[in-house]
């Protein structure tokens, strides 16, 4: 009785195996072990083991990282290597108007707070007033976005249901 059930949970094992070279290979561990079944529940065992391990997913490939439009690191070696003060001023103010729209808010903040160190002299409420101006356009954009889900095609709130 229980090399019958051995037998019967064995070939249920190879018939569930979709790929051809994964059969054959089952296929090739099991036959030495169904004429042989001097201890069934170790060969199930071992049998299923190895199904197991053939039929584990791989890791799904993570997608590449697309590169910044945001480049934080630009806006610091500007802030920390250029020597002139009227300079550096123009180039920062400059670079905060050219990227500042594609920057996320977390990096927004990540300049923000970081200025002061990065800028030294050159930081002015001119340059905060242009960052909290990208800030603000970027939480506008979120905002519309959201209200724009919110309503319907009338402009009518639309409630949804919590549930």
């Amino acid at each position: 009785m229980r090399f019958e059930r051995s037998r019967a949970l064995i070939t249920h094992l190879v018939n569930s195996t979709q790929d051809l070279e994964e059969l054959q290979f089952v296929n090739d561990l099991i036959q030495p072990h169904l004429k042989f079944m001097k201890k069934p529940l170790l060969s199930f065992s071992l049998i299923f083991l190895v199904h197991l391990i053939c039929k584990a997913e791989t890791a799904p490939v993570p997608a590449p990282v697309k590169p910044s439009n945001c480049p934080v690191s630009e806006f610091k070696s500007i802030g920390l290597t250029e020597n002139s003060v009227e300079l550096r001023t123009k180039r920062i103010e400059s670079w905060i108007e050219k990227n500042g729209a594609q920057c996320s808010n977390d990096q927004l903040l990540l300049i923000y707070y970081n200025r002061g160190p990065w800028l030294g002299n050159a930081d002015s409420p001119r340059i905060a007033g242009l960052i909290e101006k990208a800030m603000e356009a970027k939480n506008f954009e979120q905002a519309n976005r959201m209200y724009q889900e919110s309503t319907d095609k009338d402009g009518k709130k639309v409630l949804k249901d919590s549930k």
